[in-house]
């Protein structure tokens, strides 16, 4: 395969796909075939034809149901926790099992990034997270939702509140939204998070 990328090309398919080879080779592969290289580097995503089929085919066909429907569940998030991932995946409850899938996924080199030293968050690679919330979105579209409205109460219900918003805004519950602002705002500009505020 003969295929002439620019620094620049090189270093922005790299970073889209965060080194991940298979990822670098169905790029390449697709590159081939297209004139604009800048272009299709800034669009390609985990919904790429040939990302789809590798991913599927290759990955989640082979997972047992209970891990393909914990990663579909919880493929909404841009970061993991296991308690998070226990009130999405399973409600109420010990989240032991949901820790022990995160670690399973990070020990197979299923595309899950620790975050931390104490391996308390994760997230996905972004790909692989495109390809999943696509997939979600497709089976379940009622449940994305309710899947939004549900991380959003447990960030709101542990300190996140940001990201609490950013999931009720996804979850397009405007009743929620401003109840959130409404009730921590003022907590947030007596600590002088004025900026945080603003974007709420």
């Amino acid at each position: 395969m003969s295929l002439r990328l620019s620094e620049e090309e090189i270093i922005a398919l790299g970073s889209r796909t965060e080194g991940w080879i298979a990822g670098l080779l169905l790029a390449a592969h697709s590159l081939q075939y297209e004139p604009d290289h800048k272009k299709f580097i800034e669009a390609f995503k985990g919904t790429d034809r040939h990302v789809v089929d590798y991913l599927i085919e290759e990955v989640l066909e082979h997972l047992p149901d209970e891990i393909q429907e914990f990663i579909l569940c919880t493929s909404i998030l841009d970061r993991l926790s296991a308690p998070l991932c226990q009130v999405l995946v399973y409600g109420e409850g010990t989240a032991d099992r949901c820790q022990e899938i995160l670690e399973l996924l990070e020990r197979n080199n299923l595309f899950t990034i620790p975050l931390d030293n104490h391996r308390s968050w994760y997230r996905y690679h972004p790909l692989f997270a495109e390809l999943l919330r696509y997939r979600l979105a497709l089976h379940a579209p009622e449940k994305v939702i309710d899947l939004h409205l549900l991380a959003s109460k447990w960030l709101e219900a542990n300190g996140y509140l940001t990201e609490a918003i950013n999931h009720a805004l996804i979850g397009k519950d405007n009743e929620r939204i401003l109840d959130l602002i409404e009730t921590h705002a003022l907590e947030a500009i007596s600590k002088g998070e004025i900026r945080k505020v603003q974007r709420w």
